[in-house]
């Protein structure tokens, strides 16, 4: 999907994605003869490496060059900003509490008697959206293509 995204596909992406893909294959096979209890931290750090390398399959290069210091702080966001933004959605769901007539809506009963429920596939889901749009920034935003203008 990153090399789709590309706005070229060079030799270097293609060996880039090929690279990302295989390390993806082989992360997750490892990851998965972890016990389950000691997965957490090998999977976030697959999930930072496997982030950084999107973005550099993707991302324009301007010139035809890698903008390292734009790489860095995208490997840095990839390894801080999940975490932060899925803390931050649960937090924010602990404070709005729209899991009891979610709960409700779909016909089931709560699991707390409180209704302090936590809904962690809302949590993951607000983190990865936070996440792209945190990693799409730069080039959305950034350099404009030729003939991509701005309308007056």
């Amino acid at each position: 999907c990153a090399l789709a995204a590309a706005p070229g596909t060079g030799r270097d992406r293609r060996g880039l994605a090929a690279a990302a893909a295989g390390l993806a294959i082989v992360g997750v096979g490892v990851v998965r003869m972890l016990s389950p209890g000691s997965r957490i931290l090998p999977a976030v750090l697959l999930g930072a490496v496997l982030l950084t390398g999107v973005t550099l399959v993707a991302w324009d290069r301007p010139g035809g060059r890698v903008e390292w210091r734009w790489q860095a702080l995208a490997a840095l966001a990839a390894l801080l900003a999940p975490a932060a933004m899925g803390f931050l959605a649960l937090l924010t769901m602990a404070w709005l509490e729209p899991v009891a007539p979610l709960t409700a809506l779909a016909g089931n009963t709560t699991i707390n008697a409180d209704g302090t429920d936590v809904l962690y596939s809302l949590a993951g889901l607000l983190a990865g959206l936070g996440t792209a749009l945190l990693l799409a920034w730069p080039p959305a935003l950034g350099e404009r293509r030729p003939g991509f203008a701005r309308q007056p």
